[in-house]
This record gives structure tokens, C-alpha cells and sequence, in this order.
């Protein structure tokens, strides 16, 4: 059963919201919580939690669905392109995390892939 069709266009856009927003957990004042988080208390998501729908963090946030299972109730329609967004905020996210040197470069290579066509 998918619960929701996402794509890059999708994925891209609400990235860009939540970064202008400073919702993205690699933005998190809490260096510790800048973690993979599909949607934090305080309204932190990751890349592509940034894009689901309501019925599929409710599905998180409930815990009948984990990571692994997401996989088959979202169908993505460029998942290398997607999964490339996805990494680059997470490498963001642990390099700002422990404060190395090459942040910055994590956080501009996330916004060169989040840019708009």
C-alpha cells in the first residue's frame, strides 16, 4: 500500500521551505538533535520527511511504520536523485553536528541538489 507518491520536484521544493524556514534537523539549535528526525517535536524534518504527507507521519509518529518499511509506502519518481538529497543533508547534519571544518561545503553541495531547475 503507498501512502504517498513523491516527487524530486516535490522533494526539492519543500526542502528549499524548510531550509529558508530553518527546519531542517541539520539546522537544529540542538547540535544532538541534528539527527535523522521525520518529524520532530519542535517541527524539525530531514530532507525528504520534509515532503510527506500527514497521513504518513502520522504512521511515524503512531510507530506502526519504521524507516525500513517507509520504503514501500512511499513511491519516489527519481530515487537515486532523491536518495542524493537525502545523504547530502545527513553528511550536512553530522558535520554540523560535531563541528568539522567542512560544514559549509556540506551545506552548499545540500543546496546545489535542492535548487531549483
Amino acid at each position: 500500500m503507498v501512502l504517498q507518491t513523491l516527487t524530486l520536484a516535490e522533494v526539492k521544493a519543500k526542502a528549499r521551505e524548510y531550509y529558508a524556514a530553518g527546519k531542517l534537523t541539520a539546522q537544529h539549535p540542538n547540535p544532538y538533535s541534528r539527527m535523522c528526525v521525520n518529524n520532530g517535536a519542535d517541527g524539525h524534518r530531514c530532507a525528504v520527511a520534509a515532503a510527506f504527507n500527514d497521513e504518513l507521519i502520522e504512521a511515524f509518529q503512531k510507530g506502526t511504520i519504521g524507516l525500513g518499511v517507509a520504503r514501500g509506502l512511499v513511491a519516489l519518481d527519481d530515487e537515486s536523485a532523491i536518495s542524493r538529497i537525502q545523504s547530502a543533508h545527513d553528511e550536512w547534519a553530522i558535520a554540523s553536528q560535531h563541528g568539522f571544518d567542512n560544514t559549509p561545503d556540506k551545506e552548499a553541495h545540500f543546496l546545489t541538489l535542492i535548487r531549483e531547475d
